[in-house]
């Protein structure tokens, strides 16, 4: 965890922020509309303020960003329902909550003012890395606009498309940041249509809940307080703080948080309509075409749990052996992982990992089984996932150790293309000079993985260490 924020039992804070974002504007409808004593609805405003502080103790500018967008949603949609229905409390109300969120927007700013200066200070969004991670996901978007390059293909996108403006010690993304970016990166705009399609419906759905709550329901009851109406309002200001936070992260790609969201959009689509003047219109046979689609996609979730999860975590247990130390249960449960799953590169990718690793210098022979069954399983993770370029370099150094040169280098090449900005491949293609004993080349090599934008992670061989042992 960051020094100076907080995380709660998430991984980080970004995590826990996005958690209270969609939790505190619920328990502020509950508060401020819902039914209740008095006891519980003190207990409902020391949880709403205690959230608010807790999201601005994580000091994320963009859930801060979100926090103020679900705050200015929730404070229109409560003062339209007052005008709608009770329109001689709207002044005072309009009066009483300009000053009490003046007030709680100064406590939250004094709360982390020194923090968020120095921050601004040393991490301006002029110098934000998200900014080069950004126009990685731009750049991916632009090669596929219509359907995306394929789900988390961002990841590899973000080594072969790496920004130039990014420091030398960024690590890989993983995400882009941007859950907006992500979507045009892998999905293109017909997967961009598709969501906000999904989630128009349901907001929509909510306001029209709204709309039928004070034309109808409150002409018969001449009630305000409703948990519906209290719930419906902070569902919509949840929804809202969520959009506006996944701007700049990516919450949504973790299950935790994007459950939630699930959770709200799954309220907004039943808000609780009863007894309408004109009922809702139906198309015709939807309700079983849903519910058999819902139980479809649950038994193919079953089926695909069968087919590829056996083998994920028989790669998992291998994982475990290996480190372990235990070199012969890893090779059986690699083994079993290629019989389980013959579709995932990661499987053979590691099971060539390990015979290289245990090549002995009598296996150092073009007739070697276990160098064979190397260039085998590199070859097949390859050609099942032809973006990683760490694949193409294992399987350089296979056929290196085969005698086939001229494959060696071809590999080499292709991973350079795919991370051209990287050291790792540059230094590989200097580890191949030196095999060779071709020096002047392997220096060139070395020179150049010196001169590029993404250096290895400390551990690893990097271009210096390898330059010394060619001196």
């Amino acid at each position: 965890m960051e020094s100076g924020r907080i995380g709660g039992f998430f991984v980080n804070s970004n995590h826990l922020a996005a958690f209270l974002s969609a939790v505190v504007f619920l328990s502020a409808g509950w508060l401020c509309s819902g039914h209740g004593g008095a006891a519980l609805k003190l207990w409902l405003g020391f949880m709403t303020v205690a959230m608010a502080v807790g999201m601005s103790l994580t000091v994320r500018r963009g859930v801060l960003f979100g926090l103020g967008s679900g705050v200015l949603v929730f404070t229109l949609l409560g003062l339209w329902v007052v005008w709608q229905t009770q329109r001689h409390f709207f002044w005072s109300l309009l009066g009483g909550g300009l000053v009490v969120s003046f007030l709680a927007g100064a406590v939250l700013w004094k709360l982390n003012e020194e923090y968020q200066r120095s921050r601004m200070t040393s991490h301006s969004m002029s110098s934000d890395i998200r900014l080069g991670i950004w126009e990685e996901a731009i750049t991916q978007h632009r090669l596929a606009p219509m359907n995306g390059a394929g789900a988390r293909m961002f990841y590899d996108g973000s080594i072969q498309y790496r920004s130039a403006d990014l420091p030398t010690w960024t690590p890989e993304a993983f995400f882009a940041h941007s859950e907006y970016l992500q979507i045009l990166a892998d999905y293109g705009w017909i997967g961009f249509s598709l969501l906000g399609l999904v989630i128009l419906v349901h907001v929509l759905n909510g306001l029209r809940f709204l709309r039928w709550y004070v034309r109808e329901k409150f002409m018969l009851t001449g009630r305000v307080q409703s948990m519906n109406l209290a719930l419906n309002i902070g569902e919509l200001a949840a929804v809202v703080a969520s959009l506006q936070h996944a701007a700049f992260e990516f919450q949504h790609h973790v299950p935790a948080t994007a459950l939630c969201g699930a959770m709200l959009l799954g309220l907004l689509a039943n808000p609780g309509f009863e007894n309408m003047q004109q009922s809702l219109r139906r198309a015709p046979v939807a309700r079983i075409t849903t519910k058999l689609a819902l139980a479809s996609a649950a038994l193919a979730l079953l089926v695909l749990v069968w087919v590829f999860g056996r083998g994920d975590y028989t790669l998992v247990q291998a994982e475990v052996a290996q480190a372990c130390k235990d070199l012969v249960t890893q090779r059986i449960q690699l083994d079993e992982a290629a019989r389980l799953d013959s579709t995932n590169g990661e499987i053979f990718y590691q099971r060539g990992l390990a015979a290289l690793d245990g090549v002995t210098v009598q296996d150092r022979k073009p007739e070697s089984p276990v160098l064979k069954q190397a260039v085998v399983d590199m070859d097949r993770a390859v050609g099942l996932n032809a973006q990683t370029y760490l694949y193409r370099l294992a399987l350089a150094d296979a056929l290196d150790a085969k005698g086939h040169a001229d494959e060696a280098l071809c590999s080499i090449q292709s991973a350079i293309t795919l991370a051209s900005l990287h050291e790792e491949p540059r230094l590989a293609l200097g580890v191949h000079w030196h095999r060779l004993a071709q020096w002047q080349k392997d220096e060139a090599a070395y020179i150049w993985a010196n001169r590029t934008n993404a250096m290895n992670q400390e551990g690893p061989a990097n271009w210096l260490s390898s330059y010394h042992l060619l001196l």
